[in-house]
């Protein structure tokens, strides 16, 4: 079972975890100490931190590993938030309450975020976004309680205001740096394109990410109160431009640079942000901004990603997963091409598995796609990246290998013709079924500009295999 399966365990009473606890917990602590220090350092004199990390951060974590959330890294964030506190002048008691604020925002999200499946969870569906926002007003709403009643003990200040100041505050720090965590792909899912700015493109794809940091600039830059609101158009062209978590890494830039320069004093809008109720409604605005583009990347994601299910349909053969013919002759002649034009070599494969209606025949049909599939699966796992395999017929798959002699063509036939003949094919060991496999084989060394032309003579090597008794390889001459 993976980690991201797990349910969350939130009750450290009913066991103590796995024997690496104690260094989790220790990453934890100085995880949490190092962000609740940049937030104290970052907080206007005399004000509460406007930037603080810690608490969305340590959500994220304990969402995307929902192992770590035991009591030792429990344990480990209350040290690093009191060791943060005492270490920039509060007291005890000080510390102990504005950590329960804090808890009191992680807890409400793990709660309502352990009964959700993963894609949930992960942002990987449009609704995630919507259930992410629930999630995160819950949390600040929980933390809101706590301040109506911590802030006129520890500040001397209306419940009201320390509901809206907490409220707001978590909001937009969450909003900024959940959904960067959460849309992080992970190692073993990650593909090539699952960072599409990790790598080096053309400079066309760069233009929403340079027009978005350019705007964010003159935002910060310009003495107008409704200049937060001008990356929204650049935003919404990284949302339809990049991935998710492209796109939440650049709205968390824009977040996180507004909640600085506000509460550092370098946005100047005017002298009403000395306002409290001011700087309140500047918060909820960065937070409430940030939606729109989360929004339409996750809708842009779910759309890409039903047209690449809707492609892979229309290009491969369901059973199998091999490509279909259709699939098979568009990508065979576009490589073949490129081939023919780089003067390479090529070898094509046509095999055929032996009496296959004879074991529709003898073990039904359902043994006869087991057959298929069991075939196919191996033909997979002896091919590299570059190779092309597609199924033709009922029982008639075609390899293309690209820049393989007829030699080293033969030798994968036979890796695929013996390891095929030897496996064991029936689900039910009181039926044992075993079947074999005839391979035709057309090498050139320089391709040809198309499939087709290459087909008629392995299809023929292939005839004679089979008219030679079946179970083995014939080459056809190399041309």
């Amino acid at each position: 079972m993976t980690t991201n399966s797990a349910p969350i365990q939130l009750d450290p009473l009913i066991g103590w975890p796995s024997r690496n606890a104690l260094s989790v917990a220790l990453l934890i602590g100085l995880l949490t100490f190092g962000l609740a220090l940049l937030g104290i350092v970052t907080r206007p004199l005399g004000l509460l931190a406007a930037f603080w990390p810690a608490n969305a951060v340590l959500l994220g974590v304990f969402v995307r590993h929902p192992r770590a959330a035991k009591l030792p890294s429990w344990i480990g964030a209350l040290a690093g938030f009191v060791a943060a506190d005492l270490l920039t002048g509060s007291t005890w008691t000080k510390s102990l309450l504005l950590t329960a604020g804090n808890f009191a925002f992680i807890l409400v999200g793990l709660l309502i975020y352990q009964t959700q499946r993963d894609e949930i969870r992960l942002l990987r569906r449009p609704e995630s976004i919507v259930y992410l926002v629930l999630v995160i007003v819950a949390g600040a709403l929980a933390e809101g309680a706590v301040g109506t009643v911590i802030n006129p003990i520890l500040f001397h200040g209306s419940a009201e205001a320390g509901f809206s100041y907490w409220f707001s505050a978590e909001l937009a720090n969450a909003l900024a740096i959940v959904p960067v965590i959460l849309a992080l792909p992970t190692w073993r899912a990650s593909s090539p394109e699952s960072f599409r700015l990790a790598r080096f493109r053309p400079s066309a794809e760069w233009v929403p990410a340079a027009v978005f940091v350019a705007s964010t600039v003159i935002a910060i830059k310009l003495d107008d109160p409704g200049s937060i609101a001008y990356p929204i158009p650049a935003l919404l062209w990284c949302a339809i431009s990049y991935r998710l978590f492209t796109t939440s890494l650049l709205t968390s830039g824009y977040g996180i640079a507004m909640l600085l320069c506000i509460s550092t004093g370098q946005l100047h809008l005017g002298d009403s942000t000395s306002d409290l109720h001011t700087l309140l409604a500047l918060r909820i605005a960065i937070a409430l901004i940030a939606l729109a583009p989360l929004m339409v990347a996750s809708v842009m994601g779910t759309r890409n990603a039903l047209l690449k299910q809707l492609q892979h349909l229309a290009t491969h053969d369901p059973l199998t997963d091999a490509l279909n013919r259709g699939g098979l002759m568009d990508r065979a002649d576009a490589l073949m091409q490129q081939l023919h034009t780089a003067r390479q070599a090529v070898s094509v494969l046509m095999l055929d598995i032996d009496h296959f209606k004879s074991v529709n025949d003898q073990h039904g049909h359902a043994a006869g796609d087991r057959v298929l599939r069991e075939f196919a699966y191996i033909v997979h796992g002896m091919l590299r990246d570059t190779d092309i395999f597609g199924r033709v017929g009922g029982e008639e798959f075609v390899v293309v290998l690209p820049n393989c002699d007829q030699a080293n063509a033969w030798r994968i036939a036979e890796r695929i013709r013996t390891q095929f003949g030897q496996h064991e094919l029936s689900a039910n060991p009181a039926a044992p079924l075993r079947a074999t496999v005839s391979i035709g084989i057309a090498s050139a060394e320089i391709a040809e500009p198309a499939l087709g032309a290459m087909l008629p003579n392995a299809d023929a090597a292939l005839y004679q295999a089979k008219h030679a008794g079946r179970d083995r390889i014939v080459a056809a001459s190399a041309g």
